[in-house]
């Protein structure tokens, strides 16, 4: 089933809904609002009025926001981060130097300074281009007088190409909000290399002051679409304002971290956006924010924050598996991949110094040497924070009020995400995952998520969005619920989720409900059920209702898993190789024999078999399709078996 014909499906499905006089008349009025605002925003863009970024501030912004001067803006505090026992001064380095900036799997060559016009396939390489991102990293691994001097030059070149382009895309406020950190973050990495031309330096903390002042006009809140930018954006103003002691910009900062966090963020400490990569880019939000605090010395937001991180670093942890057999930690892909940072470069972010002194619940070592972790490397460290946590060693960590789930028995780890509210929200970075899972043995990967291509509108980059890319079931080519579009009305988004769990001496034991396919035929329900004891994982699918369905259920497989057979004399059971060992998957349907289908690296016409390790990246993977045609009720087993 094509993704057109997927959608001209749950647009049928739509129209039926949409027959009744209540679900008409709400979802009527749903449209007019999404006219009007959609009207609003276009009005303000072309005209620059101001009226719609005013509706959709907060009150606590409005008339703080006002103020346009940055009152205590402090000149010279680029070089507040340097050494006071470095004495040697370097000078401007003038001559071109060739260089190789690096984001997501590409590399770009350039003599001197970057073109800054360039043209690229995707907008988001674009706009880490202007993101400066890279710059940091350059500066991380390659720490050095010729860097900071190179640095400092492709600033300059920056400013005086893009200043008075406000309408290029590089002014959009994520992107400006990155770009300031990143530039902070630049001269800290490197304050151990003075630099002896102040004229440049004053040129840079002014082109960085005119950023937050655009910023600070152009914050991204959007009503119910709202969601992590404007914590990066209080990121950025927080950090300049401390840091340049300028009181105005860090006021608003700070403002909205205090406001925002108890909506972004959920009791247990998770974001709400469905992603364990953009949960993991948050905590980097927070942990750099909380080290301004401390740094500058703003004691009570210091107090406030840091309870804010560890609750985050707290949830992270629950993110990290570590694989015994590569001896490295993983963080599994759920959700939207960011394409700010190669994954590895915060994969260990809750082994930082700055992590480690607000939580550390095993004995675990200091990582300096990976990625973010590095920019802190030199900092001291409070001894008596590195001792772990004494903590109950449990089998199950549940979130209910996020959705996530783990369960560690024996050498099998379970991953389980499902939104709460039976959705994926339309600010989330969610995909359609309830009923979906990810599978480790001896903490290296076995069934995983795939992941998402791009952010691009096309068939390849929504396969990653659908239940057909996580390791669930569809019934006749629908999903529990459809993607988050915003032209399906609140009421048939959403579905009830319902979870049971239970624990024995011999393992557990998980129930999934959702009520979501009812859209297709109010009298169908379906739940899943998983079992796991020391050396099996049993998934049982069940589906009542009436009337003959296609159901298929969809296993996606781990790179190293480098061969899958099926049984000579039982088409339904299938050995797998896997580092060495063998597993065995049985499929049992009740009452009829399934089609199985092995599929690796396929595009068209349907894509299948794929795995997305970073933004932009695809790579082949053998994915396993499970079909029924049956009528209702429909009951299956999945009988995954380990070696012992």
């Amino acid at each position: 089933m094509t993704s057109s014909s997927m959608f001209s499906r749950e647009t049928v499905n739509l129209l039926k809904y949409l027959l009744a006089p209540q679900p008409l008349f709400h979802s009527l009025v749903y449209l007019v609002q999404i006219l009007f605002e959609l009207i609003l925003k276009k009005v303000d863009a072309i005209f620059k009025t101001g009226i719609y970024q005013f509706k959709q501030y907060p009150e606590y912004l409005r008339e703080v926001n006002k103020k346009n001067n940055l009152y205590g803006y402090r000149n010279g505090y680029l070089r507040g981060f340097e050494r006071i026992y470095n004495t040697k001064a370097t000078e401007n380095i003038a001559e071109k130097q060739r260089k190789n900036i690096k984001f997501w799997d590409m590399e770009i060559i350039c003599d001197d300074v970057p073109d800054w016009f360039q043209i690229f396939e995707e907008k988001e390489q674009m706009f880490s281009l202007h993101r400066w991102g890279w710059l940091l990293i350059f500066a991380v691994e390659n720490p050095s007088a010729e860097t900071k001097s190179w640095g400092i030059k492709v600033m300059l070149d920056w400013t005086q190409k893009m200043n008075h382009q406000k309408d290029h895309p590089a002014w959009e406020s994520y992107s400006v909000s990155e770009r300031i950190v990143n530039a902070l973050l630049f001269f800290y990495v490197l304050r151990d290399y003075a630099y002896g031309d102040e004229v440049a330096i004053c040129s840079v903390e002014k082109a960085i002051n005119d950023m937050a002042i655009f910023l600070k006009k152009h914050l991204e809140f959007h009503g119910e679409l709202t969601n992590n930018h404007v914590l990066n954006n209080a990121r950025a103003l927080y950090m300049l304002g401390r840091l340049s002691s300028c009181e105005a910009l860090a006021d608003i900062g700070r403002r909205i971290f205090l406001n925002e966090t108890p909506r972004m963020m959920t009791p247990s400490g998770f974001l709400r956006e469905d992603s364990s990569s953009y949960h993991i880019l948050l905590l980097r939000t927070y942990l750099e924010a909380l080290w301004v605090a401390e740094y500058t010395g703003d004691d009570a937001f210091y107090n406030t924050i840091r309870e804010a991180a560890t609750a985050m670093l707290k949830a992270a942890w629950m993110l990290n598996i570590y694989d015994t057999i590569e001896k490295k930690w993983r963080v599994p892909l759920v959700g939207d991949v960011s394409p700010d940072f190669h994954r590895e470069w915060l994969n260990n972010i809750c082994r930082s110094r700055r992590a480690l002194e607000l939580y550390c619940p095993i004995e675990v070592e200091p990582d300096e040497h990976s990625g973010w972790n590095r920019i802190w490397k030199s900092e001291k460290l409070s001894k008596e924070l590195l001792s772990p946590r004494k903590e109950e060693n449990k089998r199950c960590l549940m979130s209910g009020d996020s959705g996530w789930y783990r369960v560690d028995h024996k050498n099998i780890i379970i991953l389980w995400h499902m939104n709460p509210t039976g959705c994926i929200p339309l600010f989330s970075h969610g995909h359609n995952d309830i009923f979906s899972f990810v599978l480790y043995w001896k903490g290296h990967p076995v069934i995983i998520d795939p992941g998402r291509f791009s952010y691009m509108p096309d068939k390849f980059s929504n396969y990653g969005k659908t239940g057909h890319a996580h390791n669930t079931f569809t019934v006749d080519g629908l999903e529990p619920y459809p993607l988050n579009r915003r032209v399906y009305p609140p009421q048939y988004r959403r579905g009830n989720p319902g979870v049971e769990w239970e624990e024995n001496e011999e393992g557990l034991s998980l129930k999934i409900s959702h009520d979501g396919f009812q859209r297709i035929n109010k009298k169908i329900s379906a739940y899943r059920e998983f079992h796991v004891t020391h050396n099996a994982l049993r998934i049982t699918d069940f589906v009542q209702g009436i009337g003959a369905h296609v159901m298929k259920t969809f296993f996606h497989f781990d790179r190293d898993v480098n061969n899958i057979e099926q049984d000579m004399n039982n088409p339904g059971v299938l050995h797998l190789s896997f580092n060495g060992e063998s597993i065995t998957i049985k499929c049992l349907v009740e009452g009829r024999e399934p089609s199985i289908k092995i599929a690796e690296g396929i595009r068209e016409p349907e894509p299948s078999g794929w795995y997305f390790p970073e933004y932009g990246s695809a790579l082949p993977i053998r994915t396993l399709t499970i079909e029924t045609h049956k009528e209702l009720p429909y009951r299956a087993e999945h009988i995954i078996e380990f070696p012992g």
